[in-house]
């Protein structure tokens, strides 16, 4: 029998806008570790991994070593979004989903909570 893979959610209200938080560890195998395998990092060139937008969000401050492809999106008024594929070095992908909404503002504030929510990610599976 295959295990599920390790996930969590979150959605709280912080500062008053709400934020979504959605992590899937796919070093545990499951339905979910095929999702990451199509891009696995060691065919994933360089630059498709290291494209400037995104930077700022959950990118952020991985450490040397790690690999990660994101998707961002934004409306530019109250809402900033990024999901992504990471790669630890020498570990499986770790998949993140992060929303943030009815946060008004500019996108770099939104963008340095997601940077955060990157560094816990981290924290969590190091």
């Amino acid at each position: 029998m295959r295990q599920a893979p390790r996930a969590f959610a979150r959605l709280e209200e912080i500062n008053g806008g709400r934020l979504g938080v959605a992590v899937i560890d796919t070093a545990t195998g499951g339905s979910c570790a095929g999702v990451a395998r199509p891009s696995r990092h060691d065919s994933c060139a360089p630059a498709a991994c290291q494209l400037p937008i995104g930077l700022d969000r959950l990118r952020k401050d991985l450490p040397a070593g790690w690999r990660a492809a994101d998707k961002t999106g934004s409306n530019g008024a109250h809402t900033s979004n990024d999901i992504a594929v990471m790669w630890p070095k020498d570990r499986q992908p770790v998949i993140v989903a992060a929303y943030i909404t009815q946060c008004p503002g500019p996108d770099e504030k939104r963008a340095t909570m997601l940077a955060n929510i990157g560094r816990l990610v981290e924290e969590a599976i190091s």
